[in-house]
């Protein structure tokens, strides 16, 4: 389990794009033929910029939160061996389907934008064979 708490503020406003707290918590569990792995991400309310459309200043649109809201976020793995050389995977992202946003580079450049969607879930299944 980790946990962060970050908080910084420029003239009055706090920093976009930074969630106070982040905490992540990973486990797991091995047998002989499967393991499984659960991760649970959770970060608070996002600050964002003052000028941002929805969430900023009133005078320039937005509805003066200065934050959007923070999500919880679930990843899980299944792993089965059927033998040594055969075994199949699972994987689920976004378990709880939570529309949830993050901080990207924009177009390859410096500039990060706050508010960009993630994906919704996602199901991967594979297998693998070993010759």
């Amino acid at each position: 389990m980790s946990h962060s708490y970050v908080t910084a503020e420029d003239n009055g406003f706090e920093v976009a794009g930074i969630s106070h707290h982040k905490i992540t918590l990973n486990s797991s569990y091995t047998a002989e033929k499967r393991t499984a792995a659960l991760t649970l991400r959770y970060y608070s309310e996002v600050s964002t910029d003052k000028n941002n459309y929805q969430y900023g200043s009133p005078e320039k649109g937005g509805d003066g939160a200065y934050a959007f809201d923070g999500a919880l976020i679930a990843y899980l793995n299944f792993i089965y061996r059927f033998d040594k050389k055969l075994s199949a995977n699972l994987s689920v992202d976004n378990v709880f389907d939570t529309k949830h946003y993050a901080g990207v580079p924009f177009d390859g450049s410096p500039v990060v934008v706050p508010r960009t969607p993630q994906p919704m879930q996602q199901i991967f299944f594979g297998v693998k064979y070993s010759f």
